[in-house]
C-alpha cells in the first residue's frame, strides 16, 4: 500500500460489485482507484479540498 493510503472496507451489493468488477476488468480499470475518483470528484461538487481534514 502506497504511503498516505489507508484502507476502506465497505459493504456493496454483490451483484452490483461483480458488475463493476467485470466493467473495470474490461476497461483496464482498478476497482479502487476509481471508488478513489468518484469520492474525489463528490468532494469537488460539494467544495472540499482534500486538505480540508
Amino acid at each position: 500500500m502506497k504511503e498516505g493510503n489507508s484502507k476502506l472496507t465497505i459493504s456493496v451489493d454483490k451483484r452490483v460489485k461483480a458488475l463493476f468488477k467485470e466493467l473495470c476488468d474490461e476497461e483496464g480499470l482498478k476497482i479502487g482507484k476509481q471508488l478513489e475518483l468518484y469520492m474525489k470528484k463528490e468532494l469537488e461538487k460539494r467544495g472540499k479540498k482534500e486538505d480540508d481534514g
